[in-house]
């Protein structure tokens, strides 16, 4: 098995709970005293997300915003207008 620190890191990267981490290293062996000393006390039930990933989220949800903002901002036909198609009632 790989170093303690980097296998904690590893899994939190792939969403696993201190929980869930923490009966992984008891099943492989290692003692209740060297998880503890890594992973602390308490245990997060919450998976750790990445800078990048609240980011890209973050960007993603501005994103859809600006584009049903810049679709409502504009009437039907000045949408259409834009698009260069010409809607008239003429038929």
């Amino acid at each position: 098995m790989p170093d303690i620190n980097t296998y904690i890191n590893q899994s939190r990267q792939q969403g696993l709970t201190d929980a869930q981490i923490r009966q992984n290293l008891l099943s492989a062996g290692w003692k209740e005293e060297q998880i503890n000393d890594v992973l602390g006390i308490s245990l997060s039930s919450k998976p750790v997300v990445s800078t990048a990933k609240k980011n890209t989220i973050i960007a993603l949800i501005m994103l859809g915003y600006l584009l049903a903002g810049t679709f409502f901002s504009h009437s039907f036909n000045s949408f259409w207008d834009i698009l260069g198609y010409h809607v008239t009632d003429d038929q």
